[in-house]
């Protein structure tokens, strides 16, 4: 499995800066944050993705989604039932990550940017000495 493979699934371009940031992925940052904010494995983040591509989630979703929204793109999860996701555009390639709950169905946005995500995490994490996952 590679990123084609993803991408063909999902039907969408990733941003070049995501796949390398998973390519060379920071292992001090799985050991720093013990925290599951970004999949490392393409299985794990090709699962995620086939699961909201599917519809899997069932009734999960917010009543103004029909389907999970174009050009978003699971990242990650709180081990909880949510996921972090980033969202892309194929032409612009933005690069914002929202929060999708799973009690409500709903996305919130938290971070302008990936590596702003990841930064505060990090920061988070490293500077209070902290070993679990949480916001």
């Amino acid at each position: 499995m590679d990123f084609v493979d993803i991408e063909e699934m999902v039907g969408f371009n990733l941003p070049e800066t995501y796949k390398k940031l998973i390519e060379h992925y920071p292992a001090h940052f799985r050991r720093v944050c013990d925290t599951r904010l970004l999949y490392k494995s393409l299985d794990e983040i090709y699962e995620a993705n086939r699961i909201v591509q599917a519809a899997e989630y069932g009734e999960q979703l917010a009543d103004e989604f029909h389907s999970w929204p174009d050009y978003h793109f699971v990242i990650g999860d709180s081990g909880c039932g949510d996921w972090y996701v980033l969202v892309t555009n194929d032409d612009e390639l933005e690069e914002r990550v929202v929060f999708w709950d799973h009690e409500t169905g709903r996305f919130s946005e938290l971070w302008p940017t990936l590596y702003n995500c990841l930064d505060s995490h990090y920061e988070f994490f490293h500077a209070e000495g902290n070993t679990g996952s949480r916001l």
